[in-house]
Parts: C-alpha cells; structure tokens; sequence
C-alpha cells in the first residue's frame, strides 16, 4: 500500500488527475479500510470537479463534489483521527460546493452572503478542532478564508499574516496531496512545503503537502 500511496501522489504531482482517480479506484479493490486512500479519492473528485472546463465535464461538477464528501466521511469513518479528511469536507462546506445545484442562490445576493456566512463559521469550527494537527500555514490561510466571508477582515488578516511567519509555505496554484501513506492524523506534527504568495482573499487550499 505504501507503493500504491507514492505512485497516487506522483500521478497528482504532475497533474494526472484522472489516471490518479482510475488508480486510486483500483487501489480500494484491493483494500477498503484505509483512510488515507479514501482521502485521496475525496481529494481527486474535488478537484476534478473545481477544474472542469468542458461541458461534460462542468455537468458533472455536483457529483464530484458529492462523491468528494463521501469519500471523505468513509476516511473518517475508518479513522476519525483523519484530519486531512476533516479539512477536506471544512473546504467543501465553505466552498459551498455540496448545496444540490437547484438549491443555490443567486451569487452576490442577501440570501447567499447569509448562507456563505453560515457555512464559513461551521467550517471555522472544525479547523479550529484540528488546527494543531496540520501544517500550521495552510490552516491559518483557510482559517483566514473563513474570516474574510464572515467580513472579519482584521482577524483574517491575522490568520494568514501567522501562517506567513512560519516556514511553511503554499502555492495558489495547485492543491497537493499528503505524501504519507496514512495521511495526517491529529496527534501527529508535520511540515509543509510550497510557494508563498500574498493575497487580501486568500486562496483557500483543500490539501497541505505534508
């Protein structure tokens, strides 16, 4: 499994999402209760689905977004300890990307600042929960995130200003995935690696690379 984790995290690290969907797919016929392949398969659908361009593909964006989250709970199911798992369903909810598409409100309206206000302070509470589990720039971005939709610009400023200040860096480009083969558990400590860039809004980062 820790062979089958490395190539899954190379085929994402060259941006072969979809070979790393069909791999990590095959992989869960071999063995369904582990975690960190469920993370990764809740990893891959979120992100196919953010990045569909083509109208196929932008079609399917709700399904993957739903198959996202329940990969997600299925790692956390398995090991509740998961908390890349758990920042992972965190983004989706602030994202608002599980809301079925008849169900969204109009961008930009009362009803939709209301509901994304919400949403950013329950995903608040849940990075709160494993902010000491993860790499710490990357959580106090998405945490910053989550003060900038709430319209607590000072203490999103904060946020990513002490993400900043540590050696932990991040890239606005690309999420990336965890390089080790059980994930990121909430009693372990990791470190993190990337480009840094400055943004009011920060960019919010499903993964850190640990």
């Amino acid at each position: 499994m820790t062979l089958r984790a490395a190539y899954t995290n190379f085929l994402i690290s060259i941006g072969s999402y979809k070979e790393a969907l069909a791999f990590t797919s095959q992989t869960l016929k071999y063995d369904r209760k582990d975690s960190f392949t469920f993370t990764a398969l809740g990893w891959l659908h979120f992100a196919l689905g953010r990045e569909a361009k083509s109208a196929s593909e932008l079609a399917e964006r709700s399904k993957q977004y739903l198959r996202s989250a329940e990969a997600y709970e299925r790692a956390l199911s398995i090991d509740p300890t998961n908390a890349v798992a758990a920042q992972g369903l965190a983004i989706a909810l602030v994202e608002d990307a599980l809301t079925p598409k008849a169900l969204q409100r109009q961008p930009g309206s009362v009803e939709d600042l209301k509901m994304r206000t919400r949403l950013a302070g329950q995903a608040l509470t849940i990075l709160g929960r494993i902010k000491d589990s993860l790499p710490e720039g990357p959580v106090n971005v998405n945490i910053g995130h989550c003060y900038f939709l709430r319209g607590e610009e000072e203490r999103a400023i904060e946020a990513v200003s002490c993400g900043e200040t540590t050696n932990l860096t991040f890239s606005t480009a690309q999420p990336s995935m965890p390089t080790a083969p059980t994930g990121c558990r909430c009693s372990s400590t990791s470190a993190a690696r990337g480009t840094r860039t400055r943004t009011r809004s920060p960019t919010f980062r499903p993964w850190a690379r640990l």
